[in-house]
């Protein structure tokens, strides 16, 4: 994570392995899933982002997951960065039928 997003607000993205699709974690209380819109996903502090990770390794461990990392987004889940600004757009190509 860059400097200049120390502090910031967090959320944490993956890719669906089954097939690709970048998703959100939202969190209810003890359960998680994953949600494919970033306004469904949930924000937390940067120092919760180790018990996020965690939560997102079980995903990992069961093949349901790829690559969770954690991205600085605005109180409106808007992303601070471009890269991810991108990637909650939705694919810039269209998907083989």
């Amino acid at each position: 994570m860059s400097k200049r997003n120390t502090g910031a607000l967090q959320m944490l993205t993956a890719n669906r392995l089954r097939d690709g699709v970048v998703i959100y974690l939202q969190i209810e209380g003890e359960h998680h899933h994953w949600c494919d819109a970033i306004q469904d996903g949930s924000i937390f502090e940067q120092s919760e982002t180790e018990a996020v990770l965690a939560r997102a390794a079980i995903d990992v461990r069961q093949n349901r997951i790829v690559d969770p990392y954690t991205i600085a987004v605005s109180e409106t889940h808007v992303p601070l960065t471009q890269r991810e600004a991108v990637r909650a757009g939705g694919p810039t190509i269209a998907y083989a039928s």
